[in-house]
């Protein structure tokens, strides 16, 4: 049950979605429900879309487990879903109050696109005035670029979760 979860966390949306009119009209009137961005194999460009514009203006909780997903390929010309996600994820990065951000070898790429982490080597200061939570696991990556958040204002953080990752 929980892989299940884990594999497909939005199956409750069409449940609840067709309980029946006054149900959807509940649901989808109820930003609260639309605010947890979760990328698992079921991801698609569109489904976020849908959360983000159902959410309103409140505060997002985004997290990843890239394992299930360590093989699957962009479709055709499409642009890599992992990095679609993150891409939509660190344009909400002012939103998220709740951070879980794992990658493995194959997304390692994706800390390039932390706020703060310049494409072209750049560096700039990135505010995240209502990140609270914030878990960021690099076990499962040989390296990771020493300047990871320093970056990043964090006023309001209360709990940091590092997994294999040195404070230096």
């Amino acid at each position: 049950r929980s892989y299940s979860r884990k594999r497909y966390p939005y199956k409750w949306i069409r449940s609840v979605l067709h309980v029946g009119r006054h149900w959807r009209w509940v649901a989808l009137s109820t930003p609260r429900l639309w605010t947890g961005i979760v990328y698992s194999s079921a991801f698609r460009p569109e489904r976020l879309d849908f959360l983000l514009e159902h959410s309103g203006t409140f505060p997002l909780t985004s997290r990843n487990d890239f394992d299930l997903l360590s093989n699957r390929q962009p479709e055709n010309d499409d642009v890599d879903p992992k990095q679609k996600f993150w891409e939509v994820v660190f344009g909400q990065f002012q939103r998220i109050e709740t951070l879980a951000f794992m990658p493995c070898r194959n997304t390692a790429h994706l800390l390039d696109r932390l706020p703060g982490q310049g494409a072209d080597g750049e560096e700039h200061t990135v505010d995240a005035p209502i990140l609270r939570h914030l878990l960021l696991d690099l076990s499962r990556l040989d390296d990771y670029p020493s300047s990871l958040l320093r970056n990043i204002n964090i006023p309001n953080l209360k709990s940091l979760k590092l997994y294999r990752a040195s404070v230096k």
